[in-house]
């Protein structure tokens, strides 16, 4: 399924955030793997979003906006998906 997908079959609640915001992206296990992010609309993949480490720059357009997260680990990779609301 893909991301956008995610956000509306979950009905997903976008978390309020202001524009320049970084999003910290951390594991439970303490883990660190080589992170993507990407920038969604309601039908496809739009663009690549800057990461340095674990800090992801999120979209300044206002509005909803869909976010994956592409994890990859030495033994394996896992995406993850996001809705903030820029304001």
């Amino acid at each position: 399924m893909a991301p956008n997908q995610i956000a509306e079959e979950l009905k997903l609640r976008a978390e309020k955030v202001y524009t320049n915001a970084i999003a910290r992206i951390t594991f439970t296990d303490g883990s660190m793997p080589e992170l993507k992010a990407f920038l969604w609309d309601e039908k496809k993949e739009i663009r690549e979003l800057s990461v340095s480490g674990q800090d992801v720059s999120l979209p300044q357009e206002t509005g909803r906006q869909i976010i994956e997260v592409r994890g990859k680990w030495p033994n394996g990779e896992a995406s993850y998906t996001f809705v903030v609301k820029v304001e």
